[in-house]
């Protein structure tokens, strides 16, 4: 029996910092580590390595876009699920399974 492999199409990574209150951001220690293929032991590319420092931004971030006042929270909830449901239609979109 033959197995075809063919070859992973090239995907171009766009985006390899930490996504914080709808921007993308340097880790606070500039540090970054490797993503390898595991099929092949390739770096795919380097990441943002994140830190406690990032994830309090993440987190204060968080708590800010629940606050009375945010611009979140002022969204009528059928938009809020307008947007959820985006969200997630990209998410499968750009899902390499």
């Amino acid at each position: 029996m033959t197995s075809s492999m063919s070859k992973a199409p090239h995907v171009e990574i766009k985006y390899t910092q930490i996504f914080i209150n709808n921007e993308w951001h340097k880790a606070v220690n500039r540090k970054t580590f490797p993503v390898i293929n595991p099929s092949t032991g390739e770096e795919i590319c380097r990441v943002e390595g994140g830190t406690k420092s990032d994830i309090d931004k993440a987190v204060e971030a968080a708590r800010n876009a629940f606050r009375i006042d945010s611009a979140w929270r002022k969204l009528e909830p059928s938009a809020r699920g307008t947007l959820m449901r985006k969200f997630a239609e990209l998410l499968r979109r750009d899902m390499h399974i």
